[in-house]
């Protein structure tokens, strides 16, 4: 089994590291110690699904799950490749249960249906299109001083 290495911790699944940081961020710890034990990323959700989301959680949730992508494309050779080979269109994440994230619609439906009348925000496919841009997007070179390169140097671990 893989693990997702994000926030100091090891993860079964990029679900049970986005769960857990929000059990803990919402200061439910119980839950928080059930999503450690959870043996799969439907039952880490299931729980995450009691939590109550804060104001804080709110603000934060789609920064966090950007931070868990990002270790997860950068673990995962094929993902980072796909992204980067992508040509840029709509990326959708079809959820007929989750609004936010998803779609609000199944599959066909989602292909189906123009973007805009989608009942969902489909955050998550928003999240991958903006991440597949940044790896089809070669930067450039720019020539820094000596005395700047120093200073930014282990820069790229803050960047995905």
């Amino acid at each position: 089994m893989t693990t997702t290495p994000i926030f100091g911790e090891n993860f079964k699944s990029a679900e049970q590291a986005y769960q857990l940081t929000k059990a803990i961020r919402t200061g439910n710890l119980v839950a928080a110690d059930k999503i450690r034990d959870a043996k799969s990323a439907l039952e880490c959700k299931l729980i995450g699904n009691t939590v109550t989301n804060t104001p804080q959680w709110r603000d934060e949730a789609d920064d966090v799950m950007e931070k868990i992508l990002c270790a997860k494309i950068d673990q995962l050779k094929e993902m980072n490749d796909l992204l980067a080979s992508s040509r840029p269109h709509t990326i959708f994440a079809h959820s007929v249960y989750d609004l936010y994230w998803g779609t609000g619609l199944d599959s066909e439906k989602t292909a189906n249906t123009a973007p805009d009348a989608w009942p969902g925000q489909n955050k998550f496919g928003k999240l991958l299109s903006r991440l597949a841009d940044k790896r089809r997007t070669k930067p450039r070179s720019v020539s820094m001083s000596r005395a700047v390169k120093t200073r930014q140097q282990g820069i790229d671990k803050y960047t995905c």
